[in-house]
């Protein structure tokens, strides 16, 4: 039965779960109602934090996301961006991600409330991850993996998730949370996705060490060891197979490297004002050395597009959202999955598919507390 209270922070977890199951909230009728649920979860917050006549904390994330909306202002004001109604829906989308972080920030402040928040977070995750592994099993030749039509999309939300189950195996749940790195973990490396395999690997490998380097050398080495043997049997269990025909496969960058220098072309163009929130798909064609005959909506590297959209100044603010929140998240490494997904979005882009994206502001929200405590401990 849920205590009261703990409703708020079980509805947060649902909608970020539900956004992820539902293609990523990457449709524009799912984009829309995660928005909404979004706006109307925020508003109840304030409203009752108000009514408490509680102060409403402000996460750390939340002012590189305010700098970066008043830029897109900026851009509309001046007539900088190349499509006005692109930038508007790109700031309207900022500001729901401002709502988030405060609404995360606020809901989660208390141990408790993290705690529950993590919980349904982490067995909603190993549930797209059964059904994930299922749908592969059934359609192995599908492009698909699980609810998301990009499986490197899926390896970012398993990244964004992998800690949380790494902390529960830190904890006194050892069987579950080993359990369940075994089944996410193995779930990235079924999904074909080669840098999530890279970053996922890399979590397995560091989160166990530094969860335990209090209990000491001897402690962490352990962790570490049976953590990474279970994640090892994962693996194997879901398949390696199509991962290793991916890294074989000689067009490993295909393409990309003409959209990368592409870019740098459209930032060289407009180094300071950008080209507009939202417009990269409008302005590549301009740059482009050739017509592949195929849509190029993304740049796959996040913030290399952000520079092209505006200018230096946004890949500024993107590097300060890091910046202010890694330093005060060094002793939340269960929360570390925002910077894996943020380092994966160097590749790809993950950030403009919804649901990752507000998971990863709920995480940077949550994670920049100085001396948290481990949510999945008990």
């Amino acid at each position: 039965m849920l205590r009261r209270g703990r409703i708020p922070e079980l509805l947060l977890a649902a909608l970020l779960l539900g956004g992820a199951a539902a293609f990523g909230a990457a449709g524009p009728s799912a984009k829309a109602g995660l928005f909404l649920a979004i706006l109307a979860l925020g508003v109840g917050t304030a409203i009752v934090a108000l009514g408490r006549r509680e102060r409403l904390r402000v996460p750390a994330v939340v002012w590189p996301l305010a700098g970066m909306l008043l830029l897109g202002s900026a851009q509309l004001v001046s007539g900088w961006s190349v499509y006005p109604w692109a930038t508007k829906a790109q700031i309207t989308e900022i500001a729901v991600w401002i709502v988030l972080a405060m609404t995360a920030r606020n809901l989660l402040a208390a141990p408790t409330a993290r705690r529950a928040f993590c919980d349904v977070l982490l067995w909603g995750a190993a549930a797209i991850a059964v059904a994930a592994l299922l749908y592969r099993a059934l359609d192995p030749a599908a492009p698909r993996f699980g609810p998301f039509t990009n499986p490197n999309h899926y390896a970012v939300f398993a990244e964004l998730t992998l800690p949380l189950a790494i902390a529960a195996a830190a904890g006194e749940r050892r069987f579950w949370g080993l359990l369940l790195t075994g089944l996410l973990y193995g779930s990235v490396i079924a999904s074909g996705s080669r840098a999530g395999a890279v970053i996922a690997t890399a979590e397995v490998a560091l989160i166990p060490l530094l969860l335990s380097h209090k209990a000491g050398i001897g402690a962490a080495v352990r962790n570490a060891t049976v953590t990474a043997i279970v994640a090892v049997l994962g693996a194997a269990a879901a398949g390696w197979h199509f991962l290793w025909e991916r890294f074989g496969s000689s067009a490993l960058l295909a393409g990309r490297l003409e959209i990368l220098q592409s870019a740098l072309v459209l930032v060289a163009a407009h180094p300071w004002t950008g080209t507009g929130l939202g417009t990269f798909e409008v302005v590549y064609p301009a740059a482009a050395p050739f017509d592949p005959g195929l849509r190029v909506d993304h740049a796959h590297n996040d913030l290399l597009e952000a520079a092209v959209e505006g200018g230096i100044p946004l890949a500024a603010l993107c590097l300060a959202a890091v910046a202010v929140t890694l330093s005060k998240a060094r002793h939340a490494p269960w929360m570390w999955g925002a910077y894996a997904a943020l380092l994966h979005s160097l590749v790809d882009f993950p950030l403009h598919i919804p649901a990752l994206a507000a998971l990863t502001v709920t995480l940077l929200s949550i994670s920049s507390r100085r001396h948290a405590t481990n949510p999945l401990r008990r």
